[in-house]
Order: C-alpha cells, then sequence, then structure tokens
C-alpha cells in the first residue's frame, strides 16, 4: 500500500492558503469559506464515484473523477492529495486496476486529512 509523505508541514501548502485568503475583505465574510464548503461537500462524492469506477471496472470513470479531484485539490493547495490523484489518474488511464484499488485508500485517507485541516482552519 502507498505510504503518505506525513514529514510535510501538512496537508495543504499555506502560501497558496494565504493567497487565498489575501481576496477576503475585512468586515465581511470569507468568500473562499464557502468555496471551501463545495469543495469538502464534493470531495466525498468524488470518492464515492471513484469506488463506484473501481467496482464497475470502468477505467474511463475512474479517470475523469480522479482528474477532477487533483484539479481541485491543487487549486487549494492539497499537493500531497493532488500527487495522489494523479498517480491513480496515471493507474487507470494504464488500465491498472489492481494497482488502482490499492492505491485508492492512500487517496481516501488524504482527504480525510485535508478535510479535518480545513474544517478546522475556517471554522467548518
Amino acid at each position: 500500500m502507498y505510504q503518505l509523505d506525513t514529514d510535510e508541514d501538512g496537508p495543504i501548502d499555506l502560501d497558496v492558503l494565504d493567497g487565498w485568503r489575501a481576496l477576503s475583505v475585512p468586515g465581511q465574510e470569507n468568500p473562499f469559506a464557502q468555496v471551501i464548503k463545495v469543495y469538502l461537500t464534493s470531495g466525498p462524492e468524488r470518492l464515492d464515484k471513484m469506488q463506484s469506477a473501481l467496482d464497475r471496472n470502468d477505467t474511463q470513470a475512474l479517470v475523469a473523477v480522479a482528474h477532477s479531484l487533483k484539479g481541485s485539490s491543487g487549486t487549494f493547495g492539497a499537493m500531497q492529495l493532488h500527487t495522489l490523484c494523479f498517480e491513480l489518474e496515471k493507474m487507470a488511464r494504464a488500465g491498472d486496476l489492481a494497482a488502482a484499488r490499492e492505491f485508492y485508500p492512500a487517496v481516501v485517507l488524504e482527504f480525510e486529512r485535508v478535510r479535518s485541516f480545513l474544517c478546522a482552519e475556517f471554522n467548518l
């Protein structure tokens, strides 16, 4: 099974997070928090779609959903999750569903790390 790189500072690149925070206006609700809520809501749905694609041996669906989660994770600075989704996407493109099935739990674990961090950071 894939080992997460837990020696890093955390699941989110703080420079990316700071860039998003800079968009906030003092005295107003941070619009980034609303976008984070959407990401955190759609994440479990995407993970379910990944599992479903694996269950159906549907490499195209797995490629699509891994690519989608990869992109949004990178946008929010979840670089470890971005990398894991990239690797899962490559496995699916290569048709290696056995490796993808073994690898998938690492994606789920990392999403949970990201979710926990963002929920704590934005009081969600």
